[in-house]
């Protein structure tokens, strides 16, 4: 009998197994530089990828001997290794080049750690150093970017007020379309930042430094610490108690028209503004007449201006001083042409007060108010009120005034040259003239006006006597007197009591102390009588 075929495996234990053929890659997957792979990144990463599996007991569902899913595992993870390296190599290149433009950064959990892993494969470590290096590539590659000019936003006409620290006194409504302003700050409509920190400093929406925290003091008391909230508005009413009410007003004035001509003229509303723009301004204003030292007085205003904003004076320039010493070269120092009051001249208006005042109460009123401007060289900011809303309080108050037997007493409480309200008391002495005497014309007054409080200066019905009224009825009197042709003005009682002192032989420290003049600016003022 013939023997049985052997048809089992080689040691007779069965049929043989069928054995499926290993499928080669495709030419395409084919593994290029699979060399560069070495073994140790084989190994780490077939280490962290049964790691993961034993975590999540994925491991045992994989059917199969171990060393040969190992090893197909091994095949798989080595093809892969090489095709990224190979992919990133070629990136690399391609960037460095400057073809490829620049991806945007991914986001922090997408980029994942920067610093490469220890347990990453050399190759992902080197990726990773090289993908660090990238940016310097990438900007040595690009091409030079021209980046804008950064300048301020075109100043509008309702900011002015804000930057000039002028919010308090002269309010500019802000246009509906723009965000409001912030007072006392050059920006408008800043957004605000707020902070929460634990025993910290926060910042409030206009930039204030507060403080979120509080300190304990004895025993259990909490004591809060002063908020510093609303602090741009106080600096901003202190910049505006810093000028007079007159250079406030004049001050807003010129920048003003400042911005109108600009408009006028086209020209680009930039901040710092340009050489170029001052010095049309000043030839627009010499063109129409005005002197050099009127040019000057607005150039002062913008000068203000800007350095209330915090940025640099363009005003400050060699050119603009230099040409407008030229022009005043040329045209001469202007001659002032104010006449004087003189004695003569008061006792013709203590003739005309009763033609030209409807009540015995405002005759009066107009004597005593002409003579103590007269005999006190005051100015008429200093006398009387500028308008019926005028709030500074800087005219002669029922306070400031003490009438004596022989003589009165006058509080001059701020001036011009006196901006910080130290003070000055002067003293007027009887006149034997009753006419001219200023104490007798005051208590004649004081007498039916009253100790209410308020102006000095002021009619029957409690309302201030205003610089207009004064001067309207004081400048009829003048025309009745055939003075009209004269120049006189407020200032011509000041003018007035600095000549009549020179003419009747005081010296110069004298005449200094009656007007309270502090240099020799007094001289200006003692000039001849024209008749």
């Amino acid at each position: 009998m013939a023997p049985k075929k052997n048809v089992g495996g080689p040691k007779g234990k069965g049929p043989a197994k069928k054995t499926s053929a290993k499928r080669p890659l495709p030419p395409n997957e084919s593994s290029s530089g699979e060399d560069d792979v070495s073994a140790e990144e084989l190994n780490a990463l077939m280490a962290r990828m049964e790691k993961f599996e034993r975590e999540r007991g994925l491991s045992t569902r994989e059917a199969g001997p171990r060393p040969a899913r190992r090893a197909s595992r091994k095949l798989i993870f080595k093809n892969l290794l090489s095709r990224m390296s190979v992919l990133e190599a070629s990136r690399t290149a391609v960037r460095r080049d400057g073809e490829e433009p620049e991806q945007p950064e991914p986001s922090r959990e997408e980029q994942g750690p920067t610093a490469p892993s220890v347990d990453q494969p050399q190759a992902a470590r080197d990726q990773a150093v090289a993908d660090q290096s990238a940016p310097s590539a990438l900007t040595d590659a690009a091409p030079a970017i021209s980046r804008p000019q950064l300048e301020s936003p075109e100043v509008r006409p309702e900011t002015i007020a804000t930057s000039l620290a002028l919010a308090p006194a002269y309010p500019v409504r802000a246009a509906p379309s723009e965000a409001p302003a912030v007072s006392g700050s050059v920006s408008v409509g800043q957004p605000s930042v707020q902070a929460s920190v634990v025993d910290g400093p926060s910042t409030s929406s206009d930039g204030a430094i507060q403080a979120a925290g509080t300190r304990r003091g004895r025993g259990s008391r909490t004591h809060a610490r002063p908020s510093l909230e609303g602090w741009s508005d106080e600096t901003a009413l202190g910049m505006s108690l810093a000028l007079a009410p007159s250079s406030r007003k004049s001050y807003i004035r010129a920048v003003q028209e400042f911005l109108d001509f600009r408009q006028q003229y086209n020209l680009p509303g930039v901040m710092p503004v340009p050489y170029e723009q001052l010095a049309q301004f000043c030839v627009y204003n010499r063109r129409r007449g005005l002197a050099p030292q009127s040019i000057r007085a607005k150039l002062s205003a913008l000068a203000y201006w800007f350095k209330a904003q915090g940025l640099s004076d363009p005003t400050d320039d060699f050119r603009i001083h230099k040409f407008l010493t030229g022009w005043s070269r040329q045209r001469g120092h202007p001659r002032d042409e104010r006449q004087p009051m003189t004695p003569a001249i008061m006792k013709g208006l203590k003739q005309l007060w009763p033609r030209l005042c409807t009540s015995h109460y405002e005759q009066v009123l107009f004597h005593a108010a002409a003579l103590t401007a007269f005999f006190g060289a005051l100015r008429v900011s200093e006398l009387v009120a500028l308008s019926k809303s005028d709030t500074s309080h800087r005219a002669l108050l029922i306070s400031d005034i003490k009438v004596l037997h022989d003589s009165m007493e006058i509080n001059i409480r701020a001036s011009k040259t006196d901006q910080e309200s130290k003070g000055q008391v002067f003293r007027l002495l009887k006149c034997s003239e009753e006419d001219l005497c200023p104490v007798m014309a005051m208590t004649q007054f004081t007498a039916l006006r009253g100790s209410e409080k308020g102006y000095l200066f002021s009619h029957q019905d409690g309302k201030p006597l205003t610089k207009y009224q004064f001067w309207t009825i004081t400048a009829k009197a003048l025309d009745m007197l055939g003075l009209g042709h004269l120049k006189f003005g407020t200032h011509s009682f000041r003018i007035g009591a600095a000549t009549a002192a020179a003419e009747m032989g005081y010296g110069d420290d004298e005449i200094k102390a009656i007007g309270r003049w502090r240099s020799g600016a007094f001289k200006g003022y003692v000039r001849s009588v024209s008749s």
